[in-house]
């Protein structure tokens, strides 16, 4: 999870239309810096949220080239950046909305203790004890649970 620091005195600088220039900006920066198959998405007005499959659990150097590419962007911005690498294969059989939701919210709140602690920095997760794990329920979840 992504955040852009100081982005409200930067829409309160330059207006609505300023800050949509910055996120769109921003945007295509770091699209240009993740991978062609990583998910990423615009998720609140200075947040981003970015999925990326890893053969290694550090996710400390994609954190590091999203902060670059976000603070060396003409907009003067710097990042925040909440990162947890977690196995897949455990979560593979598991209710992918309770998976996501959990990761999600670990995230965010590493997200935030790094804006806390001042910003323009990134704190990680590495493989976190997951609750979804513990939900005797949430084992008995297939493919074809779902609805269409």
């Amino acid at each position: 999870m992504v955040n852009l620091d100081s982005f409200s005195l930067l829409t309160a600088m330059a207006g609505v239309a300023g800050g949509n220039r910055a996120r769109v900006a921003i945007s295509q920066r770091l699209r240009e810096t993740v991978r062609g198959d990583t998910i990423m998405a615009h998720v609140a007005d200075a947040e981003f949220l970015i999925a990326e499959l890893f053969s290694t659990p550090d996710p400390s150097v994609l954190a590091e080239r999203v902060r670059g590419s976000i603070s060396t962007a003409s907009y003067r911005l710097t990042a925040s950046i909440g990162a947890v690498s977690t196995p897949r294969h455990p979560l593979a059989n598991l209710p992918p909305h309770d998976v996501c939701q959990e990761l999600l919210t670990m995230a965010t709140t590493a997200m935030n203790e790094a804006r806390k602690a001042g910003g323009n920095q990134a704190r990680h997760l590495l493989s976190p004890a997951l609750t979804v794990l513990d939900d005797p329920d949430s084992q008995d979840w297939t493919d074809t649970d779902r609805s269409a």
